[in-house]
């Protein structure tokens, strides 16, 4: 079984049947809003995106921004996020 019938399967346990979910970024799901929203880690689709389709980072992140992200398919459109801890360290202000 893949990781987007696991997916599947677990949203439609919980009566979630109706989530809009990003082809292909499966790996980089990490959760779901309570009001049924797919939440998705943004650096990690860059990652799951040039992995799986022999592209650089950059070529993978300018595909995503223009195809992706910005994309709006109505009010149940996937969320990407940033992750703030993994951006503190980044940017030298990890918190302790």
């Amino acid at each position: 079984m893949t990781r987007a019938d696991k997916i599947a399967q677990a949203l439609q346990a919980v009566g979630f049947e109706d989530v809009l979910t990003a082809d292909g970024l499966d790996d980089a799901m990490v959760g779901i809003t309570i009001n049924g929203i797919a939440v998705y880690d943004a650096d990690k689709c860059v990652e799951v995106m040039a992995r799986d389709n022999d592209m650089s980072t950059e070529e993978a992140d300018e595909f995503l921004w223009f195809n992706t992200f910005t994309a709006h398919v109505g009010e149940k459109t996937p969320i990407f996020v940033y992750n703030i801890d993994k951006m503190l360290v980044v940017h030298g202000n990890a918190v302790e």
